[in-house]
């Protein structure tokens, strides 16, 4: 239950029933961002930082009162800060952005949960389980919208005609998606967090200098990183709804 943004919810500072509700409003917000014009408000804001409610309709293409009725429900769980400008009267006259930390909201790291008592170990790991099912949910609407992107992306591409690729990639495919992908072994993963370590710390620095740039400045680029334990996953069978023991053939 760890990912970039990660922070650590020491038992010392809050006791159990405080803890059950801090996660509870995590889970809550999870699941309101798993729908797609949520998503997408949270995203711009995430990109722009501040916006106003015409600027997110027109970046949206959604109506005014759409994207309003999306951004009550976001600020019914506190996640949104709304500040006024100058505008005579006008609705535009509130600015959305989200609430300082938001993001630390989504790194959870329950490294104590070991030292609680056994009833509250249960109930504490499985919201952590609930949280994670949830962030996980976010990012699939994430990975679904790049297919369709690459998808229209390839059905321009194979419609249309242009003089030479760099006129298309400029008009189309500026900045594709980058990835890499590795498989570690347990010595390896042990290695791979010593490395990883290292990058947080470097990664964490550059954050904090993005921070203290102007708001007028976009952060159009996300990075999700992120460790599958594919034993474990492939060990689950959803036909059966069972853990099978799948790699036994193997030993």
């Amino acid at each position: 239950m760890v990912n970039n943004n990660q922070i650590s919810i020491k038992n010392k500072e809050m006791d159990h029933n405080e803890l059950e509700e801090v996660l509870k409003k995590r889970v809550e917000t999870l699941k309101l961002m798993s729908s797609n014009p949520r998503l997408r408000i949270i995203l711009l804001l995430l990109i722009f930082r501040k916006l106003s409610l015409s600027k997110l309709s027109d970046l949206m293409g959604r109506s005014k009162s759409t994207v309003s009725h999306h951004l009550k429900k976001l600020k019914a769980l506190d996640i949104l800060k709304v500040s006024r400008i100058d505008a005579r009267g006008s609705i535009d006259a509130k600015v959305y952005e989200l609430i300082p930390g938001f993001l630390d909201k989504y790194g959870l790291k329950l490294d104590f949960i070991d030292s609680l008592p056994e009833k509250e170990k249960k109930a504490i790991f499985h919201y952590g389980v609930v949280h994670d099912m949830h962030f996980f949910e976010v990012m699939k609407i994430l990975y679904e919208q790049m297919v369709l992107y690459y998808d229209a992306i390839n059905d321009i591409s194979t419609r249309s005609k242009f003089k030479n690729f760099e006129e298309f990639h400029n008009l189309y495919f500026r900045t594709p998606v980058y990835y890499d992908y590795w498989f570690l072994s347990k010595e390896g993963k042990e290695e791979y967090k010593t490395i990883f370590r290292d990058f947080k710390e470097k990664m964490d620095a550059l954050i904090k200098k993005e921070q203290k740039q102007s708001d007028n400045v976009k952060r159009p680029f996300f990075i999700l990183h992120t460790l599958f334990p594919l034993e474990e996953i492939i060990n689950y069978d959803s036909d059966n709804e069972e853990f099978l023991k799948f790699f036994e053939a193997f030993e």
